[in-house]
């Protein structure tokens, strides 16, 4: 290398810092054209290491039809000492083009030039959009006043509109001489409340960055509408912006219903309230305040009691309008401020703000419920329904949207089992009992598939007039791995909310016939099968055809089956009642009416009512001493004798309740003064040794 070459290299060696410091690609080349220094950008752009540039000379990279041009400038650079401008396009190593603009300058060492220096900026994208707009000049011309966006084109520099087409009067109201004889027209018209988002916005452009930007504006009949403007940065040879051309589109309409599907997402369609995730945000952004301001909120979980009556016995579009009459009224109750949420169903939540106290949200607590309270004309018809609330206080109870709602929702929970009509404040004994439900569901659902430790105990049913045993009643019970022994006080409830006591009571049916079944074949006797149905099951239109495949399944005759039911399903709906009554009739089976004398609904319908037997409950024969409870015995014995039907007893204990049974004309007892529930496996011994002892 000579001399020449060899001060060369030493002087770019002293500039190479600022050339790796640089972001834009920077190159020198020596007087033969040859690379001797690129920086990092300059490698990445190209694709060429520094050692790879060193072996090829610019022109190797050029693309053709620039090779003549930039050889011309490199010449002209190196013998004129001249600062030169330029565009090029360059083949990337992968094989891809790239664009750039540049500037060379002449590298001296005294009066001496040994070589050119350079920086370049990749102007690809700025190209193509360029490239686009130019082959699209001439047809746009043709289509530039017909069609219905707003093109336009103005001078950067010299804040002149070049030209605008004609649809701007239908989209600003205002004309194309309009424009262009105030170039500032298009910032005036848009809405106070987007001005300053578009001028932040527009300082991208400066960069080479189009710009798509959404906004309103007011157009010269002041309505307001929303637009799209879509603008493009032009740069001249030394990269000054000189140009925006854009256009603008009417989106109203569609920005309309973006609005009403946003609406859709975040309220209930029915009501028009917030759903649940609009209600959490607002409540999440509430908390926030009530943080700063040192204040409290409320939120009531409100449920409407027994409204699934209403959709089944009236139809849901009966059901949608008391919703909505209930949504307006809940509305109402509370403050301005306040929020009121539809949860789904007959759910709603409540959110009060700025409450001083406890005391206060009891207070609008009382108020809501009452207001449900009026009566609701539909029609001709009045109807008046009842509410459960649950109420938790931000910030005694918790801090947490998800927390605040749950302990509401548990507090409902609370409220419904309290007997309706009412509210409850949280108390964290709550969690407690729902971890206990939760638990039970949980092993419930696991025992129903895998039902080992399901089982069904049979208390016998006696008939002192001829000193047997006449019949046995099924009684479910459940010792769970875990839990241990679950009362079925505690689990039928639960099956019965959740809607597993369908699966639940028909197992029950198909073992307890298949058992019996089996027994019929090795006893002489011929005791009777006497089951309890829950609600849910006898609601079902399916019960009674369910229940004759699975006696023809298990070969069980029907007339040695009864099944008991309770005065409350009874009364629930009394015409279906009768209904599904005559199917089990018609089956050959009899009907118990269990728990009889708890409600007095049913007296009126006895007498219609196609049953065979009354049960007396067990809390008027363990209070037979009081003169209240004996009065009543007496007249139910009374009336079923007088009715022609059956009455047993339940819960006989002791000798002197049996005693009085009995000289009452009730024959039939049930109770732990002859035997407790056995398993299946003692029942042929119960009944080979007649009636069983007797306990004192």
């Amino acid at each position: 290398m000579n001399s020449t070459l060899e001060d060369s290299a030493t002087l770019f060696a002293i500039y190479n810092s600022l050339f790796e410091l640089n972001p834009d690609p920077c190159y020198a080349l020596d007087k033969s054209g040859r690379f001797i220094l690129i920086n990092k950008t300059a490698s990445d752009k190209t694709g060429y290491t520094n050692e790879e540039l060193s072996e090829l000379s610019f022109l190797d990279i050029i693309k053709e039809e620039f090779k003549e041009s930039m050889n011309e400038l490199f010449i002209d650079v190196l013998t004129n000492k001249k600062r030169r401008s330029y565009e090029v396009s360059i083949i990337h190593k992968k094989g891809f083009t790239v664009e750039l603009y540049g500037t060379s300058v002449p590298v001296m060492v005294g009066e001496q030039v040994i070589g050119v220096a350079g920086i370049v900026k990749d102007i690809t994208n700025s190209k193509h959009i360029q490239r686009e707009l130019e082959h699209t000049k001439i047809e746009l011309e043709s289509v530039f006043n017909s069609i219905d966006v707003c093109v336009w084109s103005t001078d950067f520099q010299h804040e002149e509109v070049f030209q605008i087409s004609s649809a701007c009067m239908k989209i600003y109201g205002y004309s194309q001489e309009d424009f262009i004889g105030n170039p500032n027209l298009w910032m005036e018209v848009i809405h106070p409340e987007d001005i300053a988002k578009v001028e932040k916005m527009q300082q991208k452009l400066t960069t080479g960055q189009p710009l798509k930007l959404e906004y309103r504006i007011i157009d010269a009949n002041q309505n307001v509408k929303w637009v799209s403007n879509f603008t493009t940065p032009i740069f001249n040879e030394t990269g000054e912006l000189i140009r925006l051309n854009g256009v603008v589109s009417d989106i109203h309409q569609r920005r309309i219903a973006e609005e009403q599907l946003e609406f859709m997402a975040f309220h209930d369609e029915l009501t028009q309230l917030p759903n649940r995730r609009r209600f959490e945000k607002l409540l999440n952004k509430s908390i926030v305040k009530a943080k700063k301001a040192n204040t409290k909120l409320a939120i009531f979980f409100y449920d409407l009691d027994q409204f699934k009556w209403i959709n089944d016995t009236l139809g849901h579009t009966i059901g949608d309008k008391v919703l909505k009459v209930i949504a307006k009224r809940l509305k109402d109750a509370v403050g301005k401020e306040d929020i009121v949420s539809r949860m789904g169903g007959d759910e709603f939540i409540i959110l009060l703000k700025d409450i001083k106290d406890v005391k206060q949200a009891e207070k609008m607590a009382q108020k809501v419920v009452d207001t449900t309270l009026k009566p609701i004309y539909l029609g001709k018809r009045k109807y008046v329904f009842t509410a459960s609330m649950g109420i938790s206080m931000f910030p005694d109870q918790a801090n947490k949207v998800e927390k605040l709602i749950t302990y509401a929702d548990q507090a409902l929970n609370s409220a419904k089992m309290d007997g309706k009509n009412t509210f409850k404040l949280y108390q964290t004994d709550y969690s407690g009992e729902l971890s206990r439900k939760l638990e039970i569901h949980q092993a419930l659902q696991q025992a129903l598939g895998n039902k080992e430790s399901m089982s069904v105990n049979y208390q016998p049913i006696i008939d002192m007039q001829t000193e047997r045993i006449a019949g046995f009643e099924a009684l479910l019970r459940w010792n769970d791995p875990t839990l241990g022994t679950v009362s079925p006080s505690e689990f039928i409830p639960i099956a019965e909310e959740s809607g597993l006591i369908m699966q639940l009571g028909e197992w029950v049916i198909r073992t307890t016939c298949k058992q019996f079944s089996e027994l019929y074949k090795n006893c002489n006797a011929s005791p009777y099968l006497s089951i309890n149905v829950s609600t849910r099951q006898f609601e079902n239109e399916s019960f009674v055809r369910k229940l004759s495949s699975i006696l023809e399944e298990t070969n069980f005759n029907p007339k040695l089956l009864k099944i008991e039911l309770t005065e409350s399903i009874m009364m629930k709906d009394v015409e279906k009642t009768i209904e599904q009554l005559k199917g089990l009739n018609d089956l050959g089976i009899e009907v118990f009416l269990d728990d009889f004398g708890t409600g007095y609904s049913s007296l009126n319908y006895l007498g219609e009512l196609p049953i065979s037997t009354l049960k007396i409950d067990r809390s008027f024969i363990q209070g037979i001493d009081d003169l209240g409870k004996e009065a009543i015995v007496r007249t139910i014995i009374s009336m079923a004798n007088s009715l022609e039907k059956g009455i047993i007893a339940e819960g006989v204990e002791k000798e002197c309740q049996l005693l009085y049974l009995l000289n009452n004309g009730c024959h039939n007892i049930q109770g732990y003064l002859f035997s407790k529930p056995v398993p299946f496996k003692d029942i042929i011994d119960l009944i080979n040794k007649g009636i069983p002892g007797r306990t004192s």
